[in-house]
């Protein structure tokens, strides 16, 4: 691990996702860890990841990691499940710096917040075909049933900006309500973009069920690496994060300054392939 004494701790830490699910990640380490920058990149270019050969995703997330690195990233984080499925473990030997993933924090998360065992996945169409989360969980919980259910229309959702809708509830219920038939008492939001239909979930399951969302522990794991390995900032200031995004970037700006409360954060488009980029805000 390559450390640089005091310059290295005040660098950015870099997170990406296919678009803007992993702002709910960020929401979270902007939570616990407040004086941490962070640069962010959403790859709505090619959104959805879901349906995409995991070749291709590993491209896409191998570029925008030399990206995050060139911009002085002291650590990344794969704000994305399927990427996470796919690059975490690659990314992990390649690089010399910290590397986290979304999948092993919310398998842990599931497996010790089980009671019988039956635990439901919603995820992504990749991310249910990897089985990643149920090699995860059953590895530590070798007689977990795990049931995953990919939903095509969830990201789609949110992108554009349908969570009142009403129905988007309707939505949420016809892909929920098949694994609470099967007696799950766990659900992981195994994508990062689903943290923002939780109220509709919350209110669908009641007491039926705990709900896991994998960007808690996910960051809780991320400060206590970064404390082990001195790379917390220790300048309590004002962080100066920076948003990009590869394609379109309405729903970026519109979260980054709603749910992030950062209006004056910078937005950029940047094409990767071209190298140029635009100041949107």
């Amino acid at each position: 691990m390559i450390k640089e004494g005091a310059q290295v701790k005040e660098r950015p830490i870099g997170v990406f996702d296919s678009g803007v699910g992993g702002l709910t990640v960020v929401r979270e380490m902007i939570r616990r860890m407040p004086y941490e920058t962070v640069f962010y990149y959403a790859d709505t270019a090619h959104l959805p990841y879901g349906p995409r050969p995991l070749a291709e995703i590993e491209s896409f997330a191998l570029e925008i990691t030399d990206f995050l690195i060139s911009k002085g990233a002291k650590a990344i984080c794969i704000a994305c499940n399927i990427s996470s499925a796919v690059m975490l473990n690659r990314l992990s030997c390649e690089l010399n710096i910290p590397v986290f993933g979304m999948i092993p924090p919310g398998a842990a998360a599931a497996a010790e917040a089980t009671r019988n065992g039956h635990i439901g996945i919603l995820a992504t169409e990749g991310t249910v075909k990897s089985g990643a989360y149920s090699r995860a969980i059953t590895e530590l919980k070798p007689d977990a049933v795990v049931l995953e259910r990919a939903c095509p229309p969830f990201v789609p959702l949110v992108e554009n900006d349908m969570i009142a809708d009403p129905c988007c509830r309707d939505t949420v219920a016809a892909f929920l309500q098949p694994l609470l038939d099967e007696g799950v008492d766990t659900i992981v939001l195994g994508c990062t973009h689903y943290p923002f239909l939780e109220e509709h979930i919350h209110d669908l399951i009641g007491n039926s069920a705990v709900v896991v969302n994998p960007a808690q522990r996910t960051v809780a794991m991320m400060q206590e690496r970064l404390q082990g390995l001195d790379l917390l900032t220790e300048i309590a200031k004002a962080p100066q994060h920076r948003f990009y995004a590869s394609g379109e970037d309405t729903s970026l700006r519109r979260l980054v300054a709603g749910e992030l409360g950062l209006p004056e954060a910078p937005v950029y488009t940047i094409d990767l392939e071209k190298k140029n980029a635009a100041v949107t805000r």
